[in-house]
């Protein structure tokens, strides 16, 4: 009786599995249609008339493929960047639509009236989008889209693109979204006709200190390429120290900055890591700072404490809270005599390496001899500390853990002995 239960539940899940299957490749074709006939080359009456007989329900699709078909029809525009928009919907060519780029690319701040005005403008175009993923829907871009990336491209100004999603569309964004956006948009340019593209930038950012639906970090480090880094730094702090909480430090703005000449995160990490109560990714950006950025032996001494005290913390209630094995797997890469004291403290963890959760990625690459003899935490430190330090660790035989633990007992007791 169990035996035929647990086979009729196996049989369910395989059909919910294929279910799921199914759904997904019916989801996908559906999406993948409309771009499809698109990269087929046919007329957008033809598409139109398409979608209306197999997917009617796609009213976004059509009125973006109908609007096409209208402009296509309707004289050229007299504009030289609407003109070149509209030609858009002409060829799926890839050669034909880089060239199209190319030109509105050259027209460079001529074209920035056109492209603000075609940003209502969601006719659908020729260009097809592909996706990295194979199972990816792919997708077409309409001419809103186009305007916005090249209106990004020409002022170096993040209007609307999202970093950790790329390929968002400006003409899938939410309606009052997009209004205020552009209504930003108008604003800034009615203020910047006569000012050059640094010190447009610079206008943006000042103007507009907490826009919210573009980037203005990576528009900040834009106005530090188009020649003006100390304004591109004070805008970069003001977003650091904006952003900053208690137990964060946004990492990501202090290395742009640190890029720029710049080091206002080291002293909030060395401070703030010691506060065990915050979050362990919290603490992992920091070691990754201080390792990178560090210019004395100070921010070294700072991490060897957290190794000897972190796993004694009453906040720390489980394994995956330590920040120290990062510290550790760092510890593979440094060729600095800096980091004796660090090495010195992870002496004292006999803990496993091999197979065992502990992250030890960059040992196991450098040292696969090592790794594969199951060497622990203290070995390997010992280790590098032969090689930073073979004055301080005498000849023995490695293969001996007994030997390697009196070893390291007694460079301990030598350490300790001077404090």
């Amino acid at each position: 009786m169990k035996n035929a239960l647990i086979f009729t539940c196996i049989l369910l899940i395989s059909a919910h599995t294929s279910l799921i299957g199914q759904d997904y490749d019916a989801w996908l074709q559906s999406e993948n249609y409309v771009p499809n006939l698109i990269r087929k080359g046919l007329a957008w009456d033809k598409i139109a008339d398409s979608i209306l007989q197999v997917y009617p329900d796609q009213q976004k699709q059509l009125n973006q493929v109908r609007l096409a078909d209208e402009l296509q029809k309707t004289g050229a525009p007299k504009d030289t960047g609407q003109r070149i928009l509209r030609q858009y919907l002409d060829n799926h060519d890839r050669s034909f639509l880089k060239q199209l780029d190319e030109k509105l690319l050259k027209l460079g701040p001529k074209a920035i009236p056109s492209l603000i005005a075609a940003l209502n403008t969601d006719a659908a175009t020729r260009r097809v989008v592909y996706r990295e993923r194979f199972e990816d829907p792919i997708f077409y871009q309409c001419i809103s889209d186009i305007a916005m990336q090249h209106l990004e491209m020409t002022t170096g100004i993040y209007f609307f693109r999202n970093f950790a999603f790329p390929l968002n569309l400006f003409s899938n964004a939410p309606i009052e979204e997009r209004n205020a956006i552009i209504k930003t948009i108008q604003i800034w340019h009615e203020r910047a006709q006569n000012l050059n593209k640094r010190e447009q930038i610079n206008l943006f950012l000042s103007d507009f200190p907490h826009y919210k639906y573009g980037s203005s970090i990576y528009t900040a480090t834009n106005l530090a390429k188009a020649g003006d880094t100390t304004n591109a730094i004070f805008h970069l702090k003001y977003y650091y120290n904006l952003w900053k909480l208690p137990c964060v430090s946004n990492i990501l703005i202090a290395n742009l900055i640190k890029d720029l000449g710049e080091d206002v995160a080291m002293e909030d990490c060395l401070h703030r890591i010691y506060d065990y109560r915050c979050m362990r990714e919290s603490g992992v950006d920091c070691v990754w700072y201080i390792l990178k950025n560090a210019r004395a032996d100070i921010p070294y001494k700072v991490l060897a404490d957290i190794v000897a005290t972190e796993r004694y913390s009453r906040m720390k209630t489980n394994d995956n809270q330590y920040i120290w094995p990062t510290i550790f797997n760092e510890m593979a890469l440094t060729k600095t005599q800096w980091a004796v004291p660090i090495l010195v403290e992870l002496m004292r963890i006999d803990l496993p390496v091999k197979d065992t959760p502990l992250h030890a990625h960059a040992w196991k690459q450098i040292y696969p001899d090592q790794y594969n003899a199951l060497y622990r935490v203290c070995d390997f430190a010992m280790w590098k500390l032969k090689e930073l330090e073979p004055n301080i660790v005498p000849t023995l035989n490695w293969d001996n853990q007994p030997e390697r633990d009196a070893v390291i007992r007694q460079i301990l007791s030598n350490k300790d002995a001077k404090h």
